[in-house]
């Protein structure tokens, strides 16, 4: 029963003591064997235990992870549906994007095209109004021409059309 307790030297594997060999007798008694299983067993329950409480820590933890895995997971659904919706929204605006660029374009030629250049006048002659000024001018030149009333603009609007004053 002394294995039970302690390592066997030599001496008691080979049923030697003190130098005389002779058969190994048991040191141990049956009541100190059950002592000594208790205290053992005592240990035992004493590490299971604690071993028991840091697998319950664990698993809170992991419950834990577990609660923060599936709110992640949820977030990261919502997170796919927006960007799902805000690709759409910037399709939707790159084609309107497109399409007013378009008209811009359309609407430069347009205005460019339905100008009127007028030569010789220096710059900021107008002031604040140019409808203002041209009307006044027009007026002046019309008053102070010998033809009075004929004076127009249809030939150069007419040239205009033809392509033949840019």
């Amino acid at each position: 029963m002394a294995a039970l307790t302690e390592p066997m030297g030599d001496a008691q594997l080979h049923g030697k003591q003190d130098g005389n060999p002779q058969k190994a007798s048991p040191t141990l008694s049956l009541a100190d064997a059950v002592k000594q299983l208790r205290g053992t067993r005592s240990e035992l329950a004493t590490k299971i235990d604690s071993i028991v409480i840091y697998l319950n820590l664990q698993q809170i933890d992991l419950r834990n992870v577990a609660k923060r895995v599936t709110t992640t997971e949820g977030n990261v659904g919502e997170l796919q549906q927006e960007v799902a919706m805000l690709k759409q929204a910037v399709i939707t605006l790159q084609k309107l994007s497109e399409q007013l660029e378009e008209r811009v374009k359309d609407s430069q030629g347009c205005s460019r095209s339905n100008n009127l250049p007028f030569v010789g006048f220096p710059e900021k002659a107008a002031g604040r109004s140019i409808k203002a000024f041209l009307k006044e001018w027009l007026m002046s030149v019309q008053m102070s021409s010998p033809l009075k009333g004929l004076i127009g603009l249809w030939p150069l609007c007419r040239d205009r059309e033809l392509g033949q004053v840019q």
